[in-house]
C-alpha cells in the first residue's frame, strides 16, 4: 500500500516508477492519498524496496497488507473487494502474438489495438488514439468504456491531465514538471465532431468479430480464466422479469420538449466563469439549442434571482490543481444553477436536440422545485396516496481533520396526502 502524507498521490510519478523500475504486476490508484502495488511473491526484497521509495519521495510511506484481514479489506477495498479486484485485473499481460495489447495505466486498464492509433500521414506520428478501459464499477460489474486520447495544441483552451508516451516503456502515462517540454502531449478528449466508437458486435468477418466489444470481451473473459482464474472470476448474470410500457397519452407531454417548455417559467442567463475562446463556443451552442428547440431567449450573462442559471466552469481537477475555490461548491443563496463543464462541443446529432441540454433544462426544473419546497415535475394527485411520504438521501461527508475518514448524514423531504408542497 502506497500512501502519500500529503493529497494527491497520482500528481507524482511513483506509481510509474514503481511499475518500471521494480516491475510491478500492476497498479491501481484509488483516490487521494492511497495506492496499490501488486508483485510476484519474493519478486523483490521489501526492506530496499521501501527505503529506496521513500528516498525519492520523502513524503510516501510504503507498507505492506494482509489481503486475509478481512477489516482491512472491508474498510480499504470497498463493495466486494472491488480494489483488488480492478488490481488483479491490471496485471494482465499483453497477449503474444496478437495485435491487441494491454496498458496498465496509473490504476488504469486499457486495451488497445493499432487500428486504433491515427497517426499523420506525412510524418507518421500519432494525434489520436482510443482505448476500451476496463472497469469494475459498483456492484462489481465488469464495464468496456471507450476512452479517446488527443494530441494537444496551443489553441486548446480546456485544462485536462497531460500525457506522453514514456521513453523508456513507451506506454502511454502521466506528463509530469520534469518531463521533457518538446515531447509530444497528449490529452484525454476527441476532436471537433469527431466521436470514437467500438462496435458492440460485428459479424461481418472472424477478425472484426474479435475487434468487437463483445469479441474483446469474449478474449478478455478467456484470458482472466487463464491467467487469474485462481483469484477471480465472472459469470454471465441475466435480468429476468423485465417489461416495457406506453405512457398515457397526456403523460406523455412532459418527456418531450412541449413539456419541458410548458413548466419553465423563468429566463435563463448563461455565466461564463471559464472566458476562454472554447467556453465562448459553447455558450453559442447552448444558446442557438435553447432557441431553436425550446424557443428560448437567454437574456443575459450575470446574476438574476429571477431566472435559471447554467454556468460554464472548468472540471474540478483544474481548480485542486491550482488551489483555488471550485465554483461549483460556491452557489449564490436561493438561485437556480445548473453546471456544465466546458468540453470540446456539446452532443449534438443533424436536425435534432442536444440531450446534454435536454438534461440540463431538467435538472434546472428539479432545482427549481427544491428551492420552491414544490414538485411540479409530477402529478401527485394521479397517485392518490393517503399517506404520508418520507423521501431521505445520503449526503457523503468528510471529517476536518482526516480528510479520508468519511461519514454519512440524512436529509429528509416529506410529501403529504393530496399536496404538491413539500
Amino acid at each position: 500500500m502506497i500512501t502519500k502524507e500529503s493529497k494527491y498521490l497520482d500528481r507524482i510519478n511513483v506509481l510509474d516508477v514503481i511499475k518500471s523500475d521494480w516491475q510491478a504486476l500492476s497498479v491501481q490508484y484509488t483516490y487521494g492519498r492511497n495506492a496499490y502495488a501488486l508483485f510476484s511473491k519474493n519478486s523483490i526484497d521489501e526492506f530496499s524496496f521501501r527505503a529506496k521509495i521513500q528516498q525519492e519521495y520523502d513524503d510516501v510511506t510504503i507498507r505492506k497488507v494482509d489481503i486475509f484481514d478481512e477489516e482491512f479489506r472491508k474498510e480499504n477495498f470497498y463493495y466486494n473487494d472491488r480494489t483488488l479486484g480492478q488490481l488483479l485485473l491490471n496485471s494482465l499481460k499483453t497477449p503474444r502474438n496478437k495485435a491487441l495489447k494491454y496498458n496498465n495505466l496509473t490504476g488504469k486498464l486499457l486495451y488497445t489495438d493499432p487500428e486504433w492509433i491515427l497517426r499523420d500521414k506525412d510524418s507518421g506520428k500519432p494525434f489520436m488514439l482510443y482505448a476500451l478501459e476496463i472497469h469494475l464499477s459498483p456492484g462489481m460489474y465488469l464495464t468496456l468504456n471507450v476512452k479517446t486520447f488527443r494530441e494537444k495544441k496551443s489553441d486548446y483552451g480546456v485544462w485536462r491531465r497531460e500525457y506522453i508516451f514514456d521513453p523508456m516503456t513507451k506506454h502511454l502515462r502521466r506528463r509530469l514538471k520534469n518531463d521533457d517540454d518538446s515531447q509530444q502531449i497528449f490529452v484525454e478528449a476527441s476532436f471537433k465532431d469527431k466521436r470514437n466508437t467500438v462496435d458492440y458486435l460485428d459479424i461481418s468477418s472472424i477478425q472484426r468479430f474479435k475487434k468487437c466489444k463483445l469479441g474483446i470481451l469474449q478474449t478478455l473473459l478467456t484470458e482472466i480464466k487463464s491467467e487469474l482464474g485462481e483469484y477471480i472470476s465472472f459469470e454471465p448474470e441475466y435480468k429476468e422479469n423485465t417489461y416495457s410500457f406506453e405512457l398515457p397519452p397526456k403523460q406523455q407531454g412532459s418527456w418531450n420538449n412541449k413539456g419541458l417548455v410548458s413548466l419553465i417559467k423563468r429566463p435563463i442567463c448563461i455565466i461564463d466563469e471559464v472566458n476562454s475562446e472554447l467556453s465562448t463556443l459553447m455558450a453559442d451552442q447552448i444558446k442557438s439549442q435553447l432557441l431553436t428547440y425550446y424557443n428560448i431567449n437567454v437574456i443575459g450573462t450575470t446574476w438574476d434571482e429571477r431566472a435559471y442559471h447554467i454556468r460554464l466552469i472548468n472540471d474540478e481537477e483544474y481548480y485542486s490543481e491550482r488551489n483555488i475555490p471550485d465554483p461549483h461548491r460556491i452557489v449564490p443563496n436561493n438561485m437556480i444553477v445548473q453546471h456544465m463543464i466546458v468540453t470540446n462541443e456539446l452532443e449534438t446529432r443533424k436536425k435534432a436536440e442536444s440531450p446534454e441540454i435536454t438534461k440540463v433544462i431538467q435538472e434546472l426544473l428539479i432545482k427549481e422545485d427544491v428551492i420552491t419546497k414544490q414538485v411540479r415535475i409530477f402529478d401527485w394527485s394521479s397517485l392518490a396516496f393517503d399517506t404520508t411520504w418520507k423521501f431521505v438521501n445520503r449526503t457523503k461527508i468528510r471529517d476536518s481533520e482526516n480528510s479520508d475518514k468519511k461519514s454519512h448524514i440524512l436529509n429528509a423531504l416529506v410529501a403529504k396526502p393530496h399536496n404538491t408542497v413539500i
